[in-house]
């Protein structure tokens, strides 16, 4: 008769995610009401684990907040991006 053994490994991973301060940009943001770091589209998607149409997706259905630069690219209000509500919601559809 053979003995079986099992084992169990476990991976634990952190991501780090540095946002240089010289290169970011702060901005009123009307819904919040105040000056508020705001990030680009494809940092926001980095920041809430998500894809960049996600993102897009929030702003349409008004769960993001932002802005439009003179060139037309969207910036997202950090404050909005870290809403507990709002990753609650996004934990939800996962």
């Amino acid at each position: 008769m053979t003995k079986t053994r099992r084992m169990s490994i476990t991976i634990q991973t952190e991501r780090l995610l540095v946002i240089n301060r010289s290169r970011s940009l702060y901005s009123l943001c009307a819904a919040c009401g105040d000056e508020v770091r705001m990030v680009t589209i494809d940092q926001a998607a980095v920041l809430a684990r998500v894809t960049a149409r996600e993102i897009y997706r929030e702003v349409e259905v008004g769960m993001l907040h932002f802005i439009e630069t003179t060139e037309g690219s969207l910036l997202i209000c950090f404050n909005s991006l870290n809403d507990s509500n709002l990753q609650t919601e996004r934990t939800k559809r996962l």
